[in-house]
């Protein structure tokens, strides 16, 4: 994947000093590979440049708040977020050396649950199953709390329904997405229903 200039000049990437520079666009290019092909830096093919200076700039760039600046602008252009929004969420496994940081977890949305050392991604997509918000926990969180948080989260808008399955079922949470004193909610949940196991 290549980000050419045509898209550098229309992404939010420039956005809080993110400006284009000699080399910025293949750059980010390698950013963009490393994400979505799950490879080392190291690995990085020779077009885009030296791994480093690669891994330099992607973390200028994460620092400085630029992706979430992208993400917003993305989950901005939704056109269904106002009729539906859906919530779920997914474990994901770290690699085996993360549990071997010399400075720790701290922040780092990481911890031990009985699938081993994991982070969990609490997701919330617009009816065409588009990401509009997240939030990352150790992977032993529930996911009912993080229901109402996902809420506040992502474009100002209030849909007119939200859907989830039985691990978001709770009385709190009902009340929380008709809340009307919040965003001004009123939206109509679809939360799983939790069965009673006899014995």
């Amino acid at each position: 994947m290549r980000i050419g200039r045509t898209r550098w000049r229309s992404s939010a990437l420039r956005c809080r000093g993110a400006r284009r520079k000699a080399g910025s666009t293949a750059a980010s290019g390698g950013a963009a590979l490393f994400l979505g092909h799950n490879i080392t830096w190291r690995a990085l093919p020779e077009r885009f440049g030296k791994w480093n200076s690669v891994w330099k700039r992607f973390d200028r760039l994460n620092k400085a708040g630029v992706f979430e600046t992208f993400f917003d602008h993305l989950a901005g252009l939704s056109s269904s977020a106002h009729l539906v929004q859906m919530f779920d969420s997914t474990v994901v496994r770290a690699h085996v050396s993360a549990a071997g940081a010399k400075r720790g977890q701290k922040d780092q949305a990481l911890s031990r649950s009985r699938g081993g050392f994991s982070t969990k991604i609490h997701l919330k997509t617009d009816f065409d199953g588009h990401p509009i918000a997240f939030d990352l926990t150790g992977g032993e969180k529930r996911d009912a709390p993080y229901f109402s948080i996902l809420l506040g989260l992502g474009p100002d808008v209030d849909p007119r329904a939200g859907i989830g399955d039985k691990g978001y079922a709770s009385k709190a949470n009902r009340q929380a997405a008709r809340d009307p004193k919040k965003r001004r909610r009123n939206l109509s949940p679809r939360l799983g229903q939790k069965t009673k196991t006899s014995q």
